[in-house]
């Protein structure tokens, strides 16, 4: 069947009045199939500049509450087995990851609607009966996107329903049709999450503050991991709302502890780079530090037995805590991240994470100190301690080519000189600390001395000395001296790498 753009506006009209009706209660929920196809038919006509006809899709799949497995799934209590027939209930799993389809379908066309100039009120009432649908006036279903996806920009349904109440003028109906579910046992969560979002998105900074601290009291006497993430939905983006911020913090302190006793990384680690980022950003350096500590602690706890897969976690976790400090410019914090990142094992099997939006700012960072400050942090850095038998060496390919002027300016053979040195930035497309420390090394005379030391941690075979040595006596002008260690290491490299049959 075809729709004239005036026959969908006319079927897709906003029923006067938002009261429960006959029809409503009878509203069975679909299958989940029926509602992707229907979502097709929403995008669809989204496409073409049909919002009226879009939102109708989703109104009329959702209005009975969250679709359900279709018939390719076993029915409950009809099991055959070979011992008998047994009942059986619906996975977790399931329902988690139906909410999770819902959530993005709806989040995929909420920008549509927008572009579409859709009627605010009638992408209000279609989020609305989707999320306190009147054929279940007990409940509310928010559709939150699970945090290990991103804790630090939670999505759901509720927060996509707070927003365009705000827009249709409607937040008064939603706090009114809240406040009727809140008093259902299994709403009364929900309803404390979504009244918080709508203090949110209508900044009415009182209602917001009341959610946070019912929030706070009820994660300490329920730490489940659903209740400690639905929680989050309000307090995350509370962190950044003015006022908010108290409030949030005690939510995330307690969802902090109750998450600590999940198996998995995420979303407790998230939450806490969250707080890290937070403190530092207020002035508060210890908390960060703190926060920070508490996220690479937490790893030990899930760490995979695994060797080479928990080394390889270990190394972005490394990566995770530097890029914070780099953001805020602690640079001697951030290199005792990536130092214990080069010390952490390189494994064949998962690789090495990419570095370059970490090396470049770092080199920026050490390129800006004085010289010899610039010298003594790196060769601390680099070569071999009491406690640590390998030469450091961090680096990064450099753009061959400028963006485009309408970015800007982005000189790269300055970008290249400034992050290797005048001498060695020619002919190369790699930035390094070995690169920095050569060019420092040079300026304040101990290139030589830096020579020797390399030549005696290569005669005691550690690992990365031949490729420090093999930089430095090009610096030095022996290239030639060193061109039988660098076929040997191009071999053995070669070697490593070959792929297996």
């Amino acid at each position: 069947m075809q729709f004239t753009k005036a026959q969908a506006t006319t079927k897709a009209a906003v029923p006067a009045g938002g009261g429960a009706n006959a029809s409503a209660e009878r509203t069975p929920p679909i299958a989940l199939d029926r509602f992707q196809q229907a979502a097709q038919l929403a995008r669809m006509a989204a496409r073409h500049d049909m919002p009226a006809l879009s939102l109708r899709a989703i109104r009329a799949t959702l209005s009975g509450g969250p679709p359900v497995q279709g018939g390719n799934q076993p029915p409950f209590g009809t099991v055959a087995t070979s011992m008998g027939i047994v009942r059986t209930f619906p996975s977790p799993g399931a329902i988690d990851n139906i909410s999770v389809q819902v959530e993005q379908i709806i989040a995929e066309l909420e920008p549509s609607w927008r572009k579409t100039k859709a009627e605010p009120a009638a992408v209000y009432e279609t989020l609305r009966s989707a999320v306190l649908p009147e054929a279940r006036p007990g409940e509310i279903f928010l559709y939150p996107r699970p945090l290990a996806y991103g804790a630090q920009n939670p999505r759901s349904v509720g927060r996509l329903l707070a927003a365009w109440a705000v827009r249709a003028g409607k937040v008064e109906d939603l706090k009114q049709r809240i406040e009727a579910r809140k008093g259902q046992p299994i709403a009364e969560l929900p309803a404390l999450v979504l009244l918080g979002q709508l203090g949110l998105e209508a900044q009415d900074q009182p209602l917001l503050s009341r959610i946070l601290d019912a929030l706070a009291q009820r994660l300490q006497k329920d730490s489940l991991q659903t209740t400690t993430e639905l929680a989050c939905h309000v307090a995350v983006p509370a962190l950044g709302a003015v006022g908010g911020a108290p409030g949030s913090l005690a939510v995330l302190e307690q969802a902090a502890k109750n998450l600590a006793s999940q198996p998995n990384e995420e979303p407790l680690g998230g939450l806490l780079i969250l707080m890290a980022r937070y403190k530092f950003d207020h002035g508060d350096v210890e908390g960060g530090r703190q926060k920070i500590q508490d996220y690479l602690s937490s790893l030990d706890r899930v760490a995979n037995r695994q060797p080479d897969y928990s080394a390889y976690r270990r190394r972005i976790a490394y990566q995770r805590a530097a890029r914070e400090y780099i953001r805020v410019g602690m640079l001697s914090d951030a290199l005792d991240m990536l130092g214990q990142y080069a010390d952490t094992p390189t494994t064949t099997r998962y690789g090495v994470p990419d570095m370059g939006n970490i090396v470049t700012p770092l080199l920026r960072m050490l390129a800006a100190q004085p010289v010899p400050e610039r010298y003594a942090l790196l060769r601390e850095w680099t070569m071999p301690a009491s406690n640590r038998k390998s030469i450091r060496l961090l680096a990064c390919a450099l753009p061959a080519d400028a963006p485009p002027q309408v970015f800007g300016t982005f000189p790269i053979p300055d970008q290249a000189q400034a992050l290797l040195g005048p001498d060695m930035a020619e002919n190369s497309g790699v930035a390094s600390t070995a690169g920095l420390l050569i060019d420092a090394a040079r300026q304040i005379g101990q290139l030589d001395e830096l020579a020797e030391d390399a030549q005696k941690a290569a005669d005691q075979k550690l690992e990365n000395a031949r490729a420090l040595l093999i930089l430095v006596q090009r610096a030095r002008g022996q290239g030639a001296a060193v061109e039988p260690l660098v076929k040997e290491l191009r071999d053995e490299l070669a070697e490593r790498w070959k792929p297996q049959p």
